[in-house]
Protein backbone atom coordinates (compact mmCIF):
# COMPACT_ATOMS: atom_id res chain seq x y z
CA UNK A 1 0.00 0.00 0.00
CA UNK A 2 1.21 3.35 -1.27
CA UNK A 3 0.90 6.70 1.24
CA UNK A 4 2.24 9.66 0.88
CA UNK A 5 5.06 8.87 -1.68
CA UNK A 6 6.23 5.94 0.87
CA UNK A 7 5.25 1.89 0.58
CA UNK A 8 3.55 1.28 3.97
CA UNK A 9 4.16 -1.80 5.52
CA UNK A 10 1.53 -4.37 5.69
CA UNK A 11 3.43 -7.10 7.58
CA UNK A 12 4.96 -7.06 11.13
CA UNK A 13 8.32 -5.10 11.10
CA UNK A 14 10.16 -7.44 13.17
CA UNK A 15 9.07 -10.71 10.61
CA UNK A 16 11.29 -8.49 8.10
CA UNK A 17 14.62 -9.45 6.71
CA UNK A 18 16.54 -6.16 5.27
CA UNK A 19 19.79 -6.30 3.17
CA UNK A 20 21.33 -2.62 3.48
CA UNK A 21 22.32 -1.08 0.24
CA UNK A 22 24.85 1.95 0.32
CA UNK A 23 26.35 3.61 -2.75
CA UNK A 24 28.48 6.54 -3.27
CA UNK A 25 29.79 6.61 -7.03
CA UNK A 26 32.73 9.03 -6.32
CA UNK A 27 35.49 7.76 -3.82
CA UNK A 28 33.67 8.57 -0.21
CA UNK A 29 33.88 6.03 1.73
CA UNK A 30 32.94 7.97 5.05
CA UNK A 31 29.19 8.68 2.56
CA UNK A 32 28.96 4.82 2.25
CA UNK A 33 29.94 4.45 6.42
CA UNK A 34 27.49 7.18 7.49
CA UNK A 35 24.45 5.62 5.06
CA UNK A 36 24.96 2.44 6.70
CA UNK A 37 24.50 3.68 9.90
CA UNK A 38 21.32 5.53 9.35
CA UNK A 39 20.05 1.90 7.80
CA UNK A 40 20.47 -0.16 10.43
CA UNK A 41 19.44 2.49 13.16
CA UNK A 42 16.23 2.75 11.06
CA UNK A 43 15.83 -0.95 11.13
CA UNK A 44 16.54 -1.32 14.73
CA UNK A 45 13.96 1.43 15.50
CA UNK A 46 11.10 -0.56 13.54
CA UNK A 47 11.78 -4.11 14.73
CA UNK A 48 13.58 -5.78 11.67
CA UNK A 49 16.47 -7.64 10.93
CA UNK A 50 19.28 -6.80 9.07
CA UNK A 51 20.06 -9.89 6.67
CA UNK A 52 23.17 -8.34 4.74
CA UNK A 53 25.04 -4.62 3.93
CA UNK A 54 25.69 -4.34 0.67
CA UNK A 55 28.08 -1.66 0.64
CA UNK A 56 29.30 -0.22 -2.84
CA UNK A 57 31.93 2.93 -2.83
CA UNK A 58 32.96 4.37 -6.16
CA UNK A 59 30.26 2.40 -8.06
CA UNK A 60 28.49 4.10 -10.58
CA UNK A 61 24.62 3.14 -10.96
CA UNK A 62 24.59 4.71 -14.29
CA UNK A 63 27.47 3.86 -16.16
CA UNK A 64 27.05 1.94 -18.80
CA UNK A 65 28.96 -0.48 -21.71
CA UNK A 66 27.64 -0.72 -24.98
CA UNK A 67 27.06 -4.58 -25.73
CA UNK A 68 26.63 -6.83 -28.65
CA UNK A 69 23.38 -8.65 -28.38
CA UNK A 70 22.36 -12.23 -29.98
CA UNK A 71 20.31 -10.30 -32.92
CA UNK A 72 23.02 -8.36 -33.83
CA UNK A 73 22.16 -5.19 -32.27
CA UNK A 74 23.77 -3.36 -29.10
CA UNK A 75 22.38 -2.71 -26.12
CA UNK A 76 23.63 -1.17 -22.79
CA UNK A 77 24.56 -3.00 -19.99
CA UNK A 78 24.90 -1.79 -16.40
CA UNK A 79 27.77 -4.18 -14.20
CA UNK A 80 26.65 -4.23 -10.64
CA UNK A 81 27.39 -7.48 -9.25
CA UNK A 82 26.31 -6.40 -6.19
CA UNK A 83 23.24 -5.02 -6.86
CA UNK A 84 22.56 -8.31 -9.18
CA UNK A 85 23.39 -10.67 -5.88
CA UNK A 86 20.74 -8.45 -3.68
CA UNK A 87 18.22 -8.94 -6.30
CA UNK A 88 18.76 -12.54 -6.17
CA UNK A 89 18.04 -12.69 -2.81
CA UNK A 90 14.96 -10.94 -2.97
CA UNK A 91 13.40 -13.67 -5.66
CA UNK A 92 14.60 -16.20 -3.99
CA UNK A 93 12.45 -14.86 -0.84
CA UNK A 94 15.96 -14.95 1.75
CA UNK A 95 15.22 -11.39 2.27
CA UNK A 96 12.03 -8.93 2.14
CA UNK A 97 13.01 -5.32 2.09
CA UNK A 98 16.11 -3.39 0.66
CA UNK A 99 16.85 -0.18 2.21
CA UNK A 100 19.10 2.16 0.70
CA UNK A 101 20.96 5.49 -0.15
CA UNK A 102 17.90 6.66 -2.49
CA UNK A 103 14.30 5.25 -0.62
Amino acid sequence: MRSGGRTELTVDPSQLRWILSARESTDREEQVVNQLTDLRKFVKDIGGTIFREVPENAVSATKKTRKLLPDGTYGWEVKRPKWDAILTDLRRGEAKRVGGDRW
